[in-house]
């Protein structure tokens, strides 16, 4: 296991979708390198992607809102296997 640096921005992510309301959110959430809560964010879509797809979009609404506020080193933090598994294969 890598250990990670001081002073760093970790960005916890996850997406929700809502079937009854045919929609899904994603949302994020800012910590420094000592686990306390900096700000998060939520943004909301109308459609019911499959669970794989939002995730995806969650990543990349995290690297956009993160990229607005100009920080320069973040760490992304997500459950989604299938995010994980492509990010740490060497065939990329």
């Amino acid at each position: 296991m890598v250990s990670s640096p001081h002073d760093y921005t970790k960005c916890n992510l996850d997406a929700m979708i809502f079937i009854d309301q045919t929609s899904f959110g994603v949302g994020m959430c800012l910590c420094d390198d000592n686990d306390t809560f900096i700000q998060a964010h939520y943004v909301l879509f109308h459609g019911i992607p499959r669970q794989a797809v939002a995730e995806v979009i969650a990543l990349h609404k995290s690297i956009e809102w993160i990229q607005s506020m100009n920080l320069s080193y973040v760490i992304f933090k997500t459950k989604c296997k299938i995010i994980k598994d492509y990010l740490s294969s060497s065939k990329k």
